[in-house]
């Protein structure tokens, strides 16, 4: 599979291309510390925002990915590079409901 030549010449360099996965590291720590929370209260909103923020790493782990790799021609412009943001809105929709 070849990579897109605009994607390679946007590719960050230096540290700014590590700054997704510092965010990762840094969300992932967060997301477990609520859902530790989770398990002692069981307050439903504290699982809510575990699921959004381990989404959240999750997508700031797919930046992190194609920082590195690069953009593949198969996902270029396709529905999948949409799909953490997407879900992300219906979870913070889902929270909203909740607060």
């Amino acid at each position: 599979m070849a990579t897109c030549e605009a994607a390679e010449a946007a590719r960050p360099e230096g540290f700014m291309g590590y700054v997704p996965l510092i965010t990762c590291i840094v969300s992932l720590i967060f997301a477990i510390t609520v859902l530790d929370q989770y398990f002692a209260r069981r307050k439903p909103f504290q699982l809510l925002w575990s699921i959004g923020l381990f989404m959240y790493s999750l997508s700031t782990l797919t930046e992190f990915w194609w920082n590195i790799v690069g953009h593949v021609d198969l996902f270029y412009g396709s529905g999948i590079s949409s799909a953490p943001s997407s879900w992300q809105l219906t979870w913070a929709r889902a929270l909203s409901i909740f607060l």
